[in-house]
């Protein structure tokens, strides 16, 4: 049942037809829920308490890019942490969760937007890092006590980057992409500044139809699964690249099987939703096996999300909640 609704003025622009107006995911915390969306000449971020009362709200200044914005905050050591990378004037900011003011504030180059959240990389013995990929900037990391750069690997891309960086272990990933194509992924393994290791490549992927654009990929024990915007699914072992295996997941009648949610995994099986709402349960390891399918009949952008043994899946006009 609905507990309660909040309403914000927002003022129309041109975005991609597949974009939304509210592209970002909210993050929560024990005490409120946050949330941002972006017009072009302003970009906010609202707190609420758990009950929808507004706590604060911060203007973050213009939002300059070709498809509007998609970034979703985090919550990493009591610091709200999001990606502000746009056509023009690119940060990284991190936010005090109790008033919305500003921690640090990390200036990057701009280029075009780039539309993942940050990714946490814990190394061993080491300090945490916040992880992100931009054409702009290629994969690099900042220190989430202060802003400051730990390390980069610059010119990896020449698209657009879409999805988040993916870690497994010391690799971390990210790829680039267009609509029209051309996607492929590069792989890193990671800096540890304070131990003295520096950045390296690993391996890449130029298998443009393997390639995810705005799917991130998902890592369970030595493999990793890719799932691309045409609806390849690729099972590649992370530390080598070598793919493993690479189909086309099944699809029925005439609408195909697209993707732009992000694969997930649940006890031991992996989920892949299509833009039409069709999901697909695959088995995980080396074997390709799609287990189970199901069709909740509507549009769906939204990665699943997953909480106390229920699956929550949106569509553009539902929720449903299966399982518990």
């Amino acid at each position: 049942k609905l507990l309660w609704k909040k309403t914000f003025a927002l003022n129309p622009f041109r975005k991609h037809r597949y974009n939304s107006f509210a592209a970002s995911t909210p993050v929560l915390d024990a005490e409120k829920l946050y949330v941002g969306w972006s017009e072009p000449g302003r970009y906010t971020l609202v707190a609420l308490t758990h009950d929808g009362q507004p706590v604060w709200e911060r203007d973050l200044g213009p939002f300059v890019s070709q498809h509007g914005s998609g970034a979703s905050p985090i919550i990493h050591d009591g610091k709200i942490i999001l990606n502000s990378m746009k056509d023009d004037d690119s940060f990284i900011i991190a936010l005090d969760p109790k008033d919305g003011k500003t921690i640090w504030k990390t200036a990057r180059p701009s280029k075009v937007a780039a539309y993942g959240s940050a990714a946490v990389y814990r190394p061993q013995g080491g300090r945490s890092q916040l992880l992100f990929t931009s054409q702009a900037d290629g994969i690099f990391a900042l220190d989430p006590d202060n802003g400051k750069q730990l390390w980069q690997m610059p010119d990896l891309f020449t698209k657009r980057s879409a999805g988040s960086v993916t870690v497994a272990g010391d690799i971390v990933w990210g790829s680039c992409g267009s609509g029209g194509g051309g996607n492929y992924v590069v792989a890193v393994r990671a800096g540890i500044p304070e131990q003295g290791v520096a950045p390296e490549r690993a391996w890449e992927i130029r298998r443009s139809s393997l390639a995810p654009y705005v799917p991130t990929p998902v890592v369970q024990g030595e493999y990793a699964y890719l799932l691309s915007d045409a609806g390849f699914l690729s099972c590649i072992r992370h530390q080598t690249g070598e793919v493993v295996y690479a189909e086309r997941l099944s699809t029925s009648g005439t609408r195909g099987a697209n993707f732009f949610s992000s694969p997930i995994i649940v006890a031991g099986r992996l989920y892949c939703l299509t833009t039409h709402g069709k999901l697909y349960v695959c088995q995980t390891g080396a074997e390709y096996k799609v287990l189970s399918e199901y069709d909740f009949d509507g549009t769906c952008h939204a990665t699943p999300a997953v909480h106390q043994g229920r699956l929550y899946i949106r569509t553009a006009g539902r929720l449903f909640s299966i399982g518990g």
